[in-house]
């Protein structure tokens, strides 16, 4: 258990030190799709044990990928048109009009501020006030913003431009036009260079930018290219919609290797994700995730129909699978649209799923481990476990009790568990990168505790100090 405690301090030092390249939100727990600029879909927040859904909240068209906040507010993009933003309870916070056409994800800035793109690219406050917006051709349906490494919002509009906007203003830096549409969203080199998914001129690439959009070298597969997700030595992975996985040089575009994922009868939907080491991670169209090293070794595949049924629901497989959310152990959770929510170890086998129709294939995690899935038939799911932050003795609330507790666990006398540092790891005073905790249990993390228990505040676990815009990333 202590290699797990380990794993869970570096991963939050790592964290931090992304922020330095990165001007989303370096205190929201998923700021933006696939969590970071590099698409890792890799939180350093321990998940639920024992999924359950814990609660939805319906909309009046499809959800698409929410994204969460500093102060745990959800916001998702909806076919009707609106963002929603809610409460870590599922209920209405505000809701904003995106002018008549939908978004799949917000961005959030770091200065809290949050980007989405209906008929024209908004900034709204948290408070959903909006404090400008930027107009431009063809911005429609299914876009979404990109918060660049030095905060520029980058936007592709349906008639294949590229904007470069200025966060503070809203006004143009640059444009460049592309002969295609431009997947959405953009990736980032570990160097902050954009990187871009289209089928230019009908042939299908995979592009980076120099610092005005200009293309710096080109990559052409067989069929549509997402944007790609970045190793930590800088590697690119691209999935392909013919059942390619594509590794390549982030300064030459070259291929370091590729593997086929599947046969090609069906489409990859999904984005790559990336486990501990570096592990590549990829759902696709058979019911099929795959675990590859960062040299293109099949680690394992998992895939339902040759596994398991669920033992209460007797389920099959599904015919896709989206992109896993890896937590700070290396558990993954992956959603299916077909099918259901899956619960799976770090090693690919089997532990729980979740019959749902028409799951969306992006999630978010939350701070406190709880996952936000959009769906098809209108429907923003909570997944979690119903923890209760502060709750060492298993009550379901916070009293002097759990202190006690608590303190023991800090000393020694009870074990430490990773569960625990969901609950109980909620001091800010030494950072560590993470909305609350450092990714250990201690003293400071009793005191708060304690605190609370004398003056409950309604932002806890998040301090007044964490909610302020950051002095710096």
């Amino acid at each position: 258990m202590m290699g797990r405690t380990l794993a869970l301090a570096v991963l939050g030092l790592s964290i931090q030190a992304g922020a330095a390249w990165a001007q989303l939100d370096p205190l929201a727990p998923w700021p933006t799709a696939n969590r970071d600029l590099a698409h890792t879909s890799q939180a350093p927040f321990v998940g639920p044990e024992k999924t359950r859904v814990l609660w939805t909240f319906d909309a009046a068209g499809t959800v698409w990928g929410p994204v969460v906040g500093r102060d745990g507010t959800i916001y998702a993009p909806s076919d009707d048109t609106n963002l929603y933003a809610l409460h870590r309870d599922g209920t209405l916070k505000w809701s904003f009009p995106l002018g008549g056409a939908p978004c799949q994800h917000a961005a959030i800035g770091a200065d809290g501020a949050i980007y989405a793109t209906g008929l024209s690219l908004y900034a709204l406050t948290p408070e959903g006030k909006e404090k400008w917006r930027f107009e431009a051709p063809n911005l429609g349906k299914y876009q979404s913003p990109t918060v660049g490494p030095d905060g520029t919002i980058y936007q592709g509009a349906l008639s294949g431009y590229l904007y470069a906007v200025d966060p503070a203003t809203g006004k143009q830096k640059w444009n460049h036009k592309f002969d295609a549409r431009i997947q959405a969203p953009i990736s980032f080199t570990l160097k902050g260079e954009p990187v871009i998914g289209l089928r230019h001129g009908n042939v299908p690439n995979v592009m980076k930018l120099d610092a005005t959009g200009t293309p710096v070298w080109t990559f052409t597969g067989p069929d549509e290219m997402r944007s790609a997700t970045v190793g930590p030595d800088g590697t690119l992975y691209v999935a392909c919609k013919v059942g390619r996985v594509y590794a390549l040089d982030p300064d030459t575009g070259a291929l370091k290797w590729s593997s086929e994922v599947r046969s090609p009868s069906t489409a990859i939907l999904e984005f790559p994700a990336l486990a501990a080491g570096g592990t590549v991670l990829q759902g696709s169209g058979n019911g099929e995730l795959a675990a590859y090293s960062p040299t293109g070794d099949v680690l394992w595949t998992f895939q339902p129909d040759s596994y398991h049924l669920d033992p209460e629901t007797g389920q099959g497989m599904p015919l896709h699978m989206g992109t896993p959310v890896v937590d700070a152990t290396g558990a993954l959770y992956v959603p299916s649209p077909e099918a259901d929510f899956w619960q799976l170890d770090r090693n690919g086998h089997y532990v729980s799923s979740i019959p749902l129709p028409a799951l969306f294939t992006r999630m978010a995690m939350g701070a406190d481990g709880t996952l936000y899935c959009g769906s098809l038939g209108g429907k923003l799911y909570a997944f979690g476990d119903g923890l209760v932050v502060g709750d060492a003795n298993g009550d379901g609330r916070l009293t002097v009790a759990d202190v006690v507790v608590a303190l023991r666990k800090v000393v020694g006398i009870v074990p430490t568990t990773s569960q625990d540092l969901r609950s109980l790891d909620v001091n800010t005073s030494t950072g560590g990168g993470r909305p609350y905790g450092n990714g250990r249990l201690d003293v400071a993390d009793a005191i708060s505790m304690l605190y609370q228990c004398v003056a409950p505040r309604a932002d806890w676990p998040y301090p007044r100090a964490a909610v302020a815009q950051p002095s710096g990333n």
